[in-house]
């Protein structure tokens, strides 16, 4: 039985670098280990590929000084009730936030959200709010996910190889999970969708994102989030059909609220 990922076989790939090396100069350095701060893993006799930035974030960690913290199992303090009235308002206030990097560190983990920290994705998004004018709490916040970091510095994506069919094609299963938080923008009461897709037995999209309504129930909120999460699912679905490789007769989404899932399945139970 032969396998695949994403990718068409080994002797498919050479021949496209031999066809390169044709055609241009090309210097052929083997497997891929190490790209823009991804450190890529591979386990032939498990077939399983790890993708991982550790290093990534150990330096990070030693670039702000954060080596040594005291490491914590969520990425925020619950509750964290954060707002605008949190920036500074007195000159002390705004002399000791003009020393420190929030910006810097900010921009840091936002790399990290975008290729392998899922987890950190809702932190990151609710403290981007706050760029403008950051403050002491906002900055402790901040902090509280470096010592996240720390707990999770050696986390990684693993990606399991699927059996093909006698095609050479691959009918897999997509899931999409979803959830949200009703007015939990203490500035404007607007809520925020999050989900999480996964593939092949590790997250491969995700995404936090603060609704553009005041939603007036929680049935609103989540059914806003579930939208949000059937067009990423379709649009995933597009992308692999493109690929003409792993065929998706559907895909399923997990929600968490029985009204949510109820005007769902039945459109008409909603009241116009």
């Amino acid at each position: 039985m032969t396998y695949q990922l994403l990718v068409p076989p080994l002797p498919d790939i050479l021949q496209f670098v031999k066809e390169l090396q044709a055609s241009f100069p090309t210097k052929h350095l083997g497997e891929l280990e190490y790209f823009l701060g991804l450190e890529v893993k591979w386990n032939r006799s498990m077939e399983i590929l790890s993708i991982s930035q550790n290093k990534l974030v150990d330096g990070i960690l030693q670039k702000f000084d954060m080596m040594d913290c005291s490491s914590i199992a969520t990425p925020l303090i619950v509750p964290c009730h954060l707002s605008s009235s949190d920036s500074p308002s007195t000159p002390e206030e705004v002399a000791f936030m003009k020393n420190i990097p929030y910006h810097q560190i900010h921009s840091s983990l936002w790399y990290l959200v975008s290729c392998t920290h899922s987890d950190l994705s809702f932190s990151i998004g609710f403290l981007s709010r706050f760029m403008e004018h950051p403050g002491r709490r906002h900055w402790e916040a901040l902090k509280c996910v470096l010592r996240y970091l720390k707990y999770t510095h050696d986390m990684t994506l693993s990606y399991k190889a699927l059996p093909a069919l006698s095609k050479g094609e691959i009918v897999a299963a997509l899931h999409g999970w979803t959830d949200a938080g009703r007015g939990g923008d203490k500035d404007t009461s607007q809520s925020t969708s999050r989900y999480l897709f996964v593939f092949s037995g590790a997250a491969i999209t995700w995404k936090t994102k603060k609704q553009p309504t005041v939603a007036l129930s929680s049935t609103e909120v989540e059914y806003i989030a579930a939208t949000l999460v059937a067009k990423e699912g379709l649009w995933l679905k597009s992308i692999f059909d493109e690929l003409n490789v792993i065929h998706f007769n559907e895909f399923q989404v997990w929600c968490d609220n029985k009204s949510c899932i109820t005007i769902a399945r039945n459109p008409k139970n909603v009241i116009m």
